[in-house]
C-alpha cells in the first residue's frame, strides 16, 4: 500500500472507534444454524436463500475514500 492508503486506513480506523457494547449485537448466524438443525432434525428440507453475486471492490483508494467522506457528512 501507497503511504496516502496507509494514512487514509489510520483515517477510517480513528473514526470508526468507540465504545464496544456487546449486547447492541445478536447473533443471527447462530440462531440461523439452530433454525437449521431443528428443520433437519424434524425431518424437513430447509428452505435456502438464493446466492446473490458478489460485487468486488477492486481500489481500496476509492473505497477508504467514500469511506472518510461519509463518516465526515455523519458527523
Amino acid at each position: 500500500p501507497t503511504k496516502r492508503e496507509i494514512q487514509m486506513a489510520g483515517q477510517l480506523v480513528d473514526s470508526l472507534q468507540g465504545r464496544f457494547e456487546p449486547e447492541a449485537f445478536e447473533d443471527r448466524y447462530r440462531e440461523r444454524v439452530l433454525e437449521l438443525i431443528e428443520t433437519k432434525a424434524s425431518g424437513r428440507e430447509p428452505e435456502l436463500p438464493e446466492l446473490e453475486e458478489q460485487q468486488n471492490e477492486t481500489d481500496l483508494a476509492a473505497a477508504l475514500e467514500a469511506s472518510l467522506g461519509a463518516s465526515k457528512r455523519k458527523r
